[in-house]
């Protein structure tokens, strides 16, 4: 019995049944031409696969691949982009970092600007040391270059003196008073010092001087010896008048207890010599007492009247001045009963 491709030797046992009871496949684009055939010819197509059997049917470009209908691409590509949603997010955080290293320049600018200005202090500061020192070692090379012995004289002490008060006496609350711990070493405890007597008193007179008068300076010049045991130190003093020395100093110039007719001319006075530098020259006499090793007379006195003069431009408007001052022309604090107010603790 002799088979062929359309009767194949199990025909008869093929019914219509038995194909009609096959679930037919949907149909793929790529077997159109077996749909077109009819179901028979599908059937027998698959029997008669020329797929090796363990081998897969290699997958086509276009299988899988989602059509896109000619719509919606056109309005895919007819639509703008979209800025992505983080980039103002990121634009604050680029202000945030650069205002972070703006500020911290400016912080960095404002902490060398500040050690640049504390700088300058400190050369001040180091810059009047030295002159300090140069001036100390001026005067004990002038005493070394007259030959005078370093301990127990009048020259000595003397050049001592003007190296402690070459600035007044300066006190500062908590601190020891090393012009007071001086005046006690060198000097006789009736001392006599013109205008007052007594360690304790010159002291006073020196720290209401110092006070009173702003920015003092004292410079000795030079010391000659006219005695024995007696010297005399050429000096140059300078103080500057304030507000505050009119007040202390100088309170008929600022008060109301005139007439008003003389209103106009204490203010006049009064307004010419505030803030005014005031170059003295003067002299202090030391008395040395050669048995106890120590200073009995003081003496100081500075010519006020001469700058004064030459400021005001009259002998009328100085002799004002002095009328009812706490200061002699001499330059000397006047005892009175307003230095009780002041107490000196050291």
């Amino acid at each position: 019995m002799q088979a062929n491709s359309l009767h194949p030797p199990n025909l008869h046992t093929l019914s219509k049944n038995v194909i009609g009871s096959v679930l037919q496949q949907h149909s793929r684009p790529e077997h159109r031409l077996h749909n077109a055939l009819g179901p028979q010819l599908f059937s027998m197509g698959q029997q008669h696969d020329p797929t090796p059997q363990g081998s897969t049917r290699a997958p086509t470009a276009k299988r899988g691949r989602p059509r896109i209908k000619s719509g919606s691409s056109r309005s895919v590509r007819s639509s703008p982009k979209q800025p992505p949603a983080k980039l103002p997010y990121a634009d604050e955080m680029k202000a945030n970092i650069e205002e972070y290293h703006r500020q911290r320049r400016r912080r960095n600018q404002e902490r060398y600007r500040e050690r640049q200005r504390q700088l300058v202090v400190d050369l001040e500061a180091r810059k009047h040391e030295l002159q300090q020192e140069i001036g100390q070692l001026n005067r004990k090379h002038q005493v070394l270059m007259l030959g005078v012995p370093t301990k127990d004289t009048v020259w000595s002490v003397a050049v001592e003196y003007f190296r402690v008060f070459r600035c007044g006496l300066l006190i500062t609350r908590g601190e020891r008073i090393v012009g007071m711990d001086f005046l006690k070493a060198v000097m006789a405890r009736d001392l006599d010092a013109g205008m007052v007597l007594g360690v304790d008193a010159l002291a006073r007179n020196w720290a209401v001087y110092t006070q009173y008068f702003r920015d003092v300076q004292i410079r000795l010049d030079r010391l000659d010896q006219v005695a024995e045991n007696s010297l005399v130190a050429t000096t140059t003093t300078s103080i500057t008048i304030t507000r505050n020395s009119l007040t202390k100093i100088f309170p008929h110039l600022m008060s109301d207890d005139f007439d008003y007719d003389k209103e106009r001319e204490w203010s006049r006075i009064a307004g010419r010599l505030v803030n005014q530098r005031l170059v003295m020259r003067g002299s202090v006499h030391f008395n040395w007492d050669g048995t106890s090793n120590r200073v009995m007379g003081l003496i100081t006195q500075a010519d006020m009247v001469s700058p004064l003069l030459q400021l005001l431009g009259n002998l009328e408007d100085v002799s004002r001045v002095f009328r009812r001052a706490r200061i002699n022309p001499e330059s000397n604090i006047v005892p009175g009963e307003y230095l009780d107010q002041y107490t000196l603790s050291y």
